[in-house]
């Protein structure tokens, strides 16, 4: 069937039924007006990489990736522009590269519960549409490296109170909006260990951590 003549693209390409969730569908629409993506631009429904692809002839297939990657701010904006629904839920996060766990020293039995920090490294840096804000977590495993690896290593078991993370204030960094509608993030978190009873030296790599990036529209 025809694609929809309800949104600002202009098919020039029939193509077969396809449903919203489809991910092959093809099909070329006409560029937008200046004057229409001007108003999207400015309106912040699209960013300006956005508005370089629908100022040509685009596809279908362009316009799905477009809305993966977060350069269509929203559904009506996407139905605005194709005349149909999204293909998906888009996943709300971003994740970085797995990294190792730092060293964690050795430390004497406390009188009260307390807790060891070690730093992290930086994170990636990641670039988000500035139609969304977001937050990071810090996710840690066992690192597993083989297949005949356990957790607990072989030896003394590790003996403490449990890990978490902290991400200092001053180690958080978003930047202003680009010319590619775009907002930087990055961030250096820490690991904290706690504990009462002593605990042992802890090799680097017996963890593992990557960052994540929550996403939400503003």
């Amino acid at each position: 069937m025809d694609l929809p003549n309800l949104g600002l693209g202009r098919t020039t390409l029939t193509i077969g039924d396809t449903t919203a969730t489809t991910t092959g569908a093809t099909g070329t629409y006409e560029a937008l007006k200046s004057g229409v993506i001007v108003s999207l631009t400015v309106g912040e429904k699209i960013t300006p990489n956005a508005a370089i692809v629908l100022g040509r002839a685009f596809t279908l297939a362009e316009v799905i990736a477009l809305w993966e990657e977060f350069e269509i701010s929203d559904e009506e904006t996407y139905k605005l522009i194709t005349g149909q629904d999204p293909p998906s839920v888009r996943d709300m996060a971003l994740y970085g590269s797995w990294m190792q766990s730092p060293v964690m020293s050795a430390l004497p039995g406390a009188a009260m519960p307390t807790y060891q920090l070690v730093g992290l490294a930086q994170s990636d840096t990641f670039r988000v549409s500035n139609h969304l804000r977001a937050w990071f977590q810090i996710e840690v495993r066992p690192r597993l490296s083989t297949d005949a690896d356990v957790f607990p290593p072989i030896g003394a078991p590790p003996v403490d109170n449990g890990l978490s993370w902290t991400l200092p204030s001053d180690k958080l960094y978003v930047s202003a909006k680009g010319n590619d509608g775009k907002r930087e993030y990055r961030a250096t978190g820490s690991l904290m260990r706690f504990f009462e009873s002593a605990v042992q030296f802890i090799n680097a790599g017996v963890w593992e951590y990557r960052y994540v990036l929550r996403l939400a529209k503003k």
